[in-house]
């Protein structure tokens, strides 16, 4: 094989590994848009203890675009990640002391759709299919965690946000 055809082939391996693996710094109050998609989190409580600071921390992401999709993949093994990943925060600098989290991962709601109508005869109506999960336009996902971290540190929390396909 030609060697700048390997180099060209080892750049492009680099660059994809790069963009699939992108975890952004977040900072309080200033949210990152990440395909369209606000993530950002706001400390809603503090208290000072006596050698660690305790935040109630709510982590949130706003879908400013499209509709996002993840279809239903049909076989799972039980090593991957759920498939209904929005967006993984993850708080650097937590201790985790007190069996407390050190961060949270939001996830899609499933994506329903009820058959309206009797096919073939087979009594079916009514029935649920999940088709997948789905993140309307506009749409918020919040959920709130309490992070302990080092007396005197701000929460320091990075999130990775997969990319998702748009409906």
């Amino acid at each position: 094989m030609n060697k700048s055809f390997i180099a060209l082939l080892v750049v492009a391996f680099i660059l994809f590994a790069n963009q699939t693996n992108a975890q952004t710094i977040l900072t309080e109050g200033n949210p990152e848009i990440i395909n369209n998609i606000e993530f950002g989190y706001v400390i809603t409580n503090i208290q000072s203890k006596e050698d660690y600071e305790r935040y109630e921390v709510k982590f949130y992401a706003t879908n400013n675009g499209c509709s996002k999709f993840i279809p239903l993949k049909q076989s799972v093994s039980f090593s991957e990640k759920p498939q209904n990943v929005l967006g993984e925060f993850s708080c650097m600098n937590a201790t985790g002391k007190r069996f407390t989290n050190k961060g949270r991962t939001l996830t899609l709601p499933d994506w329903n759709y009820t058959i309206q109508n009797d096919i073939d005869g087979r009594g079916v109506i009514g029935k649920q299919i999940r088709l997948g999960y789905l993140l309307r336009k506009g749409q918020s996902i919040s959920a709130t965690e309490i992070i302990l971290t080092p007396k005197g540190e701000k929460p320091q929390v990075k999130i990775f946000a997969p990319n998702l396909a748009e409906l």
